[in-house]
């Protein structure tokens, strides 16, 4: 081989300048996307693993934020602290924007949206973008669409169709992989399962449930199946700390300079509505208090009649301890039953008899006198 076989600048094709040689970030993350594509559709066959550390959970949950620089329109993604139930102060931002009476605020809170992927061990099996990726063990990051698909799979809305278990490795189907454009955003419509299940296939070879095949799948499986803890949520050093509230502080004083250009008019109908709140609560206050003012003074004359009985019962008691005699019982039956008005004749009677004592001890000392 010659030189000008390992240089050729006379074979360079179009096709050479304009094909994707971009990286796709984590070199074990699978990111099929419509703008890897040369027609702008993204077709590729993938089939869904068991994950070899944890059998029961083969799909991994996790939140995401992407946050846009509103200086560079550059972004980043960054797990959400949500995903393991703590706070997460790009949701509280969120909702403030979003409960926010500003128009911008409430636009501005739709770039701090909380993303939810799940995450998956898939073999590569068909990938006409990328070529050598076929046959390797990824790990595939997908969203609420394709989780659906495997979900009506698990559990099939029709009611004739068999359930069946996509991340079975002899059972499983075949997922056919179709990422387009619409709206501007990634579409998963077009894609579906195969409408059988089969066996995986190793090194060209279709596996079956012998002995010898399942230990060349767990083999298999745990050399190439990258590693989970790799895609888990991770939390923020001071690092991403920093770089998360310089963004954020972008978004924390949008909207003031909407409020601040309220129209006269609103403000004017606000300071007119709040007197007449005023102006009525005031005239509720004059109405209410006058009656609990009479209430409690028919209250207060009740409180004064009531002790007054007893104690001059009490007195009456007194007199007829003192005389010793049954009479001043009817007079106690009387003051009870009677008015005040009538409660002081007894005393009137008490005093006539001692002027008739001290008149019967002046016609003494007249006999004596004799």
């Amino acid at each position: 081989m010659s030189k000008m076989d390992d240089f050729n600048v006379f074979n360079v094709s179009i096709e050479d300048l304009t094909k994707d040689d971009k990286p796709q970030g984590n070199a074990n993350l699978y990111s099929p996307s419509y703008d890897k594509a040369k027609d702008g559709v993204y077709k590729s066959k993938i089939r869904f693993l068991p994950n070899v550390d944890d059998p029961r959970h083969p799909m991994m949950r996790k939140y995401v934020y992407y946050l846009q620089d509103l200086n560079t329109e550059s972004g980043f993604y960054v797990d959400s602290p949500s995903t393991i139930g703590e706070k997460c102060i790009i949701q509280d931002t969120f909702f403030k924007l979003r409960n926010s009476t500003s128009a911008a605020d409430k636009e501005l809170s739709e770039k701090l949206k909380r993303k939810e992927f799940w995450y998956s061990a898939v073999q590569i099996i068909q990938d006409k973008q990328f070529p050598e990726l076929e046959g390797k063990v990824m790990i595939f990051r997908y969203g609420f669409k394709i989780k659906q698909k495997i979900d009506e799979q698990l559990k099939p809305v029709v009611e004739d169709e068999e359930p069946n278990n996509p991340f079975d490795l002899f059972e499983g189907k075949v997922f056919n992989l179709v990422v387009c454009k619409k709206d501007g955003f990634a579409n998963y419509d077009s894609s579906k399962f195969a409408s059988s299940g089969s066996a995986i296939v190793i090194d060209g070879n279709e596996m079956s449930d012998d002995d010898d095949d399942k230990e060349t799948i767990v083999e298999y499986l745990k050399e190439n199946t990258p590693d989970f803890n790799e895609f888990k949520f991770k939390p923020w050093d001071d690092e991403l700390k920093k770089k998360v509230m310089k963004v954020l502080s972008q978004y924390g004083s949008a909207g003031k300079d909407i409020k601040a250009l309220m129209s006269d008019e609103d403000e004017e109908e606000e300071v007119e509505t709040k007197p007449k709140k005023k102006k009525n609560v005031d005239e509720d206050e004059d109405e209410e208090p006058t009656p609990k003012k009479k209430k409690k003074v028919v209250d207060d004359e009740d409180e004064d009649e009531e002790p007054a009985p007893k104690k001059k019962k009490k007195v009456v008691e007194d007199e007829d301890e003192d005389d010793e005699e049954p009479a001043p019982k009817k007079k106690k039956k009387v003051v009870e039953d009677d008015d005040e008005d009538e409660e002081p004749a007894p005393k009137k009677k008490k005093k006539s008899d001692d002027d008739d004592d001290d008149d019967f001890d002046e016609f003494l000392k007249d006999i004596d006198n004799l």
